[in-house]
């Protein structure tokens, strides 16, 4: 546990950094209060489903990305962060499944319970692939990846979803409450962490490298319409869960690769966090008018 506890202390030492854990935390806690337990197996029992999110998600997007940070000369630290995020699991708290007539569930809790999981699995493959194309080695066991992956995603839904049945109708009124205490502690952490790195931030943004995460957020985007299947409520689903990547889990299997450049990580990351957010706007516009939904 020695290596893990390493890697808390890595992740507590920004300002704003265990704030945003908090916050989502909260979130997804929520998230799991309303929701049914059978959701989460959603996409596991819907083959269909399950493998159309596993090809947008865990194949299209880090071929893409492997290619483009293979091709270009970007920085490693870069390039780490990008290929962090392309396998690590979704962490979609700011936006909710709308209403689909053919899938009989919540998706997005489907969807994270599948990332989650299938990021286990994702994370040593590029880990390995990445370390013989870029020559490094990674610092912690990905056993210990996979047990923070489970800690950060998994226990906050469980409890969520046990206190679901013991709260009964109040469920949602406790959900509600720490929805709305959750999105307040992301604003503020954001706001800090963007405090501390606006000068890194504005470094990357004038020497041309914020292409790469719009490129990357691209990939997202692309991939969520390509194997979203016909039914366009499940495709619009796929591609706004597939924005929201979960930060932490992105920093922390970025900085087993290079633990020296935790600033430009966090950076990238938060960028994309940014550019995820504004990509999901028109999603979340177009889902409050009751035709297109």
């Amino acid at each position: 546990m020695r290596e893990l506890l390493e890697i808390n202390q890595l992740l507590g030492e920004w300002p704003g950094i265990p704030l945003i854990n908090a916050a989502i935390i909260l979130l997804l806690t929520a998230l799991g209060l309303r929701t049914r337990p059978a959701d989460a197996l959603l996409l596991f029992r819907n083959p269909a489903l399950g493998v159309r999110a596993m090809l947008a998600m865990f194949v299209f997007v880090p071929a893409c990305t492997f290619l483009m940070t293979w091709s270009l000369p970007l920085e490693p630290a870069i390039r780490a962060s990008l290929l962090a995020m392309s396998v690590a699991p979704l962490c979609p708290v700011t936006v909710k499944a709308a209403t689909n007539p053919g899938i009989a569930g919540d998706y997005m809790l489907g969807l994270q319970f599948f990332s989650a999981i299938a990021s286990i699995a994702m994370v040593p493959a590029m880990l390995f692939i990445a370390g013989n194309i870029f020559e490094f080695e990674p610092r912690y066991p990905v056993g210990e990846i996979a047990f923070f992956i489970l800690k950060q995603i998994g226990l906050p839904l469980a409890i969520g979803l046990g206190l679901a049945r013991m709260l009964g109708d109040k469920s949602k009124a406790v959900a509600l409450w720490l929805e709305r205490i959750g999105f307040i502690a992301m604003i503020v952490a954001m706001a800090i962490i963007l405090y501390f790195l606006v000068p890194k931030v504005w470094s990357m943004t004038v020497n041309g490298r914020l292409l790469s995460v719009v490129a990357f957020t691209g990939f997202v985007l692309l991939g969520g319409h390509l194997f979203g299947g016909a039914d366009k409520g499940a495709r619009d689903n796929l591609t706004m869960g597939s924005l929201q990547r979960h930060p932490a889990i992105s920093l922390l299997i970025a900085t087993t690769v290079l633990p020296a450049e935790e600033a430009t990580i966090i950076a990238v990351i938060i960028m994309f966090v940014l550019a995820g957010n504004v990509a999901v706007i028109p999603y979340m516009i177009k889902r409050k008018d009751p035709a297109a939904t």
